[in-house]
């Protein structure tokens, strides 16, 4: 597994989001009153499939969540009229309509990997800004120890981005400007490994 999620596809999608407004230097609090908002959004995206009535829910949810909202929140989070962000709101979360995004969101990987026999071997960088390796790792390693496989294991590559490049910045942008391809380190990890494991 190569920085492959071990939490379901909401936590992975909270932790971005989390991670690039920290960045902006957005304050813990209201960070959480944005994903409160934005998960009542999702949750109305991937289970209210007419148009039109997903339109006005999202209406009703952003004027319900706003009215208990504090003006720095509001100033923070909110730019342009109510017109203006309950549009944008109900164009961007429209694609959670689609299949792929509500398999992805409510996909917990952890239950298949309960499943396996097999070996695993699951790498994950340190400066991962997409897969948090805090949390996935141990969430697969969690998996699979109630597994049936009897040889695992879980590495957080230190100083590696989300492709397992050797990273400066670590951000997505970086991810084309930077020359090396794949990790020397990550490579001679996982060519040590299945060595290991055919030989078993």
């Amino acid at each position: 597994m190569l920085a492959g999620p071990g939490v379901p596809g909401m936590a992975v999608l909270d932790f971005q989001n989390a991670l690039s407004m920290e960045n902006a230097g957005v304050k813990k609090e209201i960070i959480q009153n944005f994903l409160d908002l934005h998960h009542l959004l999702i949750k109305e995206a991937t289970s209210v499939l007419n148009t039109e009535e997903y339109k006005n829910k999202v209406a009703e949810s952003y004027k319900n969540w706003k009215e208990k909202q504090s003006a720095e929140t509001l100033n923070t989070l909110i730019k342009g009229t109510d017109e203006q962000v309950i549009k944008g709101m109900q164009n961007q979360y429209g694609a959670f309509h689609t299949k792929w995004w509500r398999f992805f969101l409510m996909y917990d990987p952890a239950k298949d990997l309960e499943k396996l026999t097999i070996p695993v071997l699951a790498l994950n960088g340190e400066k991962d800004r997409q897969v948090d390796p805090k949390t996935n790792l141990p969430a697969i390693e969690s998996a699979l120890k109630k597994s049936k496989s009897r040889n695992y294991k879980t590495i957080e590559l230190p100083g590696l981005n989300h492709l397992f490049q050797h990273c400066t910045q670590c951000t997505l942008e970086e991810y084309g400007i930077l020359e090396e391809t794949f990790s020397p380190e990550a490579l001679k990890i996982m060519g040590d490994w299945i060595k290991e494991v055919v030989k078993e």
